[in-house]
């Protein structure tokens, strides 16, 4: 977010916020919605170094809005998306306790992936079981897939958007249904054209639709987020080979 005339924060208490000499005035209407929504709290945690006034709703609602905005407005937005990643997952992890992407998790799913023979059916067993524990992990993986389609068509010389048309257009009601027609229906082609490790993790999603997107201990925030994380980071799958016909 961009506080080009907030100096001090305790300001918004003696200045408008608003109007002509508004110090956030030139927020859009949604982060401004947004900010007025949690500066008690964000003013609690800085002057009165109070923890609790920090909650998982707030982090999520202010990362994923800055992380959509820097998507729609930047072409190069890697540093910037993995630099507010960095720092939301510390927070989440060292105030709130919450696992989302513990680092444990994400590294023994890396292996598995990097290690995967799909000779070996013991393989998709493992990755299922670390998902089990940490669902988040299959958000981070639909990350990676969008990754390795945008990856697909630019070797085709197409233009890479499906990851920021996705999560752009993405909201609470549509996210599910937008990610069956415009991600795996509409890119078929390449989907059918992916290495082993793309077409293992299509089958996840393949076969477990139902509770896609319909997770008991995840928001829509997490699921972004956690797809954020997948799409910038390490691109475990790697660059999927177009076959000719």
């Amino acid at each position: 977010m961009d506080y080009t005339k907030l100096y001090y924060f305790y300001q918004i208490y003696t200045r408008d916020l608003r109007g002509r000499a508004g110090i956030v005035g030139n927020l859009d209407s949604k982060t401004f919605t947004i900010f007025t929504k949690y500066m008690h709290a964000i003013f609690n945690f800085i002057y009165e170094l109070n923890t609790d006034a920090i909650d998982k709703n707030m982090l999520n609602e202010i990362v994923l809005n800055n992380l959509t905005k820097i998507t729609k407005n930047m072409e190069e937005p890697k540093y910037l998306i993995l630099k507010r990643l960095n720092y939301y997952l510390m927070l989440n992890k060292e105030l709130l306790g919450d696992n989302m992407l513990e680092k444990d998790h994400v590294n023994k799913l890396k292996r598995v992936i990097s290690s995967y023979d799909k000779d070996k059916p013991e393989n998709m067993a493992k990755i299922l079981e670390l998902i089990q524990e940490n669902p988040s992990l299959k958000y981070y993986l639909i990350g990676k897939f969008l990754r390795l389609i945008d990856s697909t068509k630019y070797q085709s010389g197409k233009k890479q958007d499906i990851f920021g048309n996705f999560v752009t257009n993405a909201n609470r009601n549509n996210i599910k249904n937008l990610f069956v027609t415009e991600v795996l229906q509409k890119n078929n082609y390449y989907i059918q054209k992916m290495n082993p490790k793309g077409k293992l993790v299509f089958n996840l999603f393949e076969n477990d639709l139902n509770s896609l997107f319909n997770e008991e201990n995840l928001s829509f925030e997490d699921y972004l987020l956690s797809i954020f994380a997948g799409y910038y980071t390490e691109n475990i799958l790697k660059k999927a080979v177009i076959k000719n016909e």
